[in-house]
């Protein structure tokens, strides 16, 4: 009984480029928080996610640094980003050279696994995001009406083998990033006629349908019809009074 209710790490990789600003956002979104490894293991864990993505995650000026890592420091004594009282020092780091700067705000991940120091972390930079998730937190969606078909409550799922990362709800639909596109689909229906609806707001890969976003809705079952819809996507915290963000 005990093994079945210990608390699942999940270690989930964006692999868009973001700022540290926008990538703590992302992994609060989705009720995680930036991803730092304790020990060697989770390192080539968090290493393997971005094997294969350079392309799509190296900064513009090509420094080798891939991710973002959740470790900062003050007086080279390292912390969790998310320790605001610097009270659990970390017992493991990896930076491959000893870091210049006493205090760190921010660190990045290399190719090989290493780790890189920096001094400032400026809103230019842009890399990949590796969130930490705690078991699958429910994610609920706002603003449906009570005979909607679609889920007011999701679960983000992650392919195995992809890497592509989609929304399931309890009732028999998805969201999911199709042609440059973020939709609703029924499964079952995914290539008939009607059977999705657009996010028609920040329509690109890098935006996740997390937070308060505008759909065009063809289809809405029994709800009442209109241009479109205004929905929002967040993370229940159900240690928190049992409410949603």
């Amino acid at each position: 009984m005990a093994s079945l209710c210990k608390p699942v790490k999940n270690i989930v990789m964006f692999p868009q480029k973001k700022s540290l600003a926008d990538a703590k956002t992302l992994c609060a979104a989705h009720g995680g928080k930036i991803f730092v490894p304790v020990n060697a293991g989770e390192n080539r864990e968090m290493t393997s996610l971005i094997e294969g993505k350079e392309a799509v995650c190296k900064q513009q000026d090509d420094t080798g640094n891939l991710a973002w890592i959740g470790v900062q420091s003050r007086d080279r004594i390292y912390y969790a980003m998310s320790d605001k009282k610097y009270t659990r020092p970390l017992n493991y780091t990896n930076f491959w050279r000893i870091p210049y700067y006493p205090h760190l705000d921010c660190a990045f991940l290399r190719a090989d696994g290493s780790w890189a120091d920096a001094g400032d972390c400026h809103s230019f930079t842009k890399i990949c995001t590796v969130c930490q998730i705690m078991n699958t937190p429910a994610l609920v969606m706002k603003g449906l009406c009570n005979q909607a078909k679609i889920s007011w409550v999701w679960y983000m799922v992650v392919d195995k083998e992809s890497g592509e990362i989609s929304y399931d709800g309890y009732k028999n639909s998805r969201i999911k990033l199709r042609d440059g596109s973020w939709v609703f689909e029924e499964r079952g229906t995914f290539d008939q006629d009607g059977s999705t609806i657009l996010m028609s707001s920040g329509n690109d890969n890098g935006i996740y349908p997390m937070g308060t976003r505008s759909w065009s809705t063809p289809f809405m079952s029994d709800c009442p019809q209109s241009e479109n819809l205004t929905l929002t996507l967040s993370s229940c915290i159900f240690g928190a009074e049992f409410s949603c963000r």
